[in-house]
């Protein structure tokens, strides 16, 4: 099993996971979550300057974050997002599988191009005309343009 994308509701304690089952068919998966991190202490684990370290868990990542400022502790370890911490915590084992991999994930990549005769256009200001709009789909492979003008191309992948 991977996943497409994950959300974390703090309010819940919960992330959403969302992602295929073992037939291919896409869904969500609810999973009750409590963000950690690690600081050094008399613990069971140990840091990688040899130092001995104890889990610290909390009730959301806003909790581990006001912790973290008000006793301002400078060193700490895996205080990654909670959505990055149940990933590794849920697909450390089987992240280099063939399975983990079998359901390819869409990438959308977006090119906007604007008529700019005289200098770079600057995207906030929006002062030229856009004239051609493009989206590729890495899944099929296929490109969708949109423009000012009719155009027709003879590249089967190109609508």
């Amino acid at each position: 099993m991977s996943y497409r994308n994950i959300y974390y509701n703090g309010k819940e304690r919960s992330v959403t996971l969302f992602t295929w089952d073992k037939d291919g068919k896409r869904i969500k998966v609810d999973a009750s979550v409590d963000p950690y991190l690690y600081i050094e202490g008399k613990g069971d684990y140990e840091s990688i300057y040899g130092t001995k370290l104890v889990k610290k868990i909390f009730r959301t990542q806003y909790d581990r974050y006001k912790y973290l400022k008000d006793t301002n502790i400078k060193r700490v370890f895996d205080n990654f997002p909670v959505t990055q911490q149940y990933l590794i915590d849920t697909f450390w084992q089987t992240n280099e599988t063939q399975e983990f991999a079998q359901h390819p994930i869409k990438v959308m990549f977006l090119d906007i191009e604007v008529y700019a005769p005289d200098d770079f256009p600057h995207a906030n200001q929006a002062n030229e005309p856009v004239n051609v709009i493009t989206i590729y789909d890495s899944l099929h492979k296929k490109y969708l343009t949109w423009g000012i003008k009719e155009y027709i191309s003879e590249d089967h992948n190109v609508k």
